[in-house]
């Protein structure tokens, strides 16, 4: 990000490194030195980069990642969108491979919140047509709806004041 929005990304590949080793200071030039780098490597904006991030970047606990994943339950009161964006991007920390959407379509379905058990059994219902995208709009839809008809209710209540 620092090269690009300093326009640096234009310059060479060994400059960009310079640039950068010049930027972190003295204990990441150390660190730098530890990686034992070819020369070709040192020179290398994308090798650089991916071993600092390798050395610094804490390791992910699939396990972990993939408990809070399946264990993830829509909250009372949280909005679908809410829910929607928690459960997308907690399934692409878990390196869920090719059944990513599957999954991910199966726990936003399996974790709604009870109160939204009619949804789910009718989400259940058209399964032969479902994918996420449908899925999440057909949920914002019933949201929005439900919301919707909410308005329209406080709205069409009459108050009888006693006279």
């Amino acid at each position: 990000i620092y090269l690009k929005a300093h326009n640096l990304d234009k310059e060479t590949e060994e400059r960009q490194v310079n640039i950068l080793l010049n930027y972190i200071g003295d204990k990441c030039i150390t660190v730098f030195n530890s990686f034992n780098l070819t020369n070709a490597e040192s020179k290398s904006i994308k090798t650089v980069i991916d071993k600092f991030t390798d050395h610094f970047a804490p390791k992910k606990h699939l396990t972990l990642l993939r408990h809070d994943f399946f264990a993830r339950k829509q909250k009372s009161n949280e909005p679908f969108e809410d829910y929607f964006t928690a459960i997308i991007n907690s399934g692409l920390q878990c390196d869920l491979g090719a059944l990513r959407e599957e999954l991910t379509k199966a726990k936003i379905i399996s974790g709604l919140d009870s109160k939204y058990d009619d949804l789910r059994t009718r989400l259940m219902a058209e399964e032969d047509k479902m994918t996420l995208s449908y899925v999440t709009k057909y949920l914002k839809t019933a949201e929005s709806s439900r919301q919707a008809i909410t308005q329209m209710q406080k709205d069409n209540r009459v108050d009888v004041f006693p006279m």
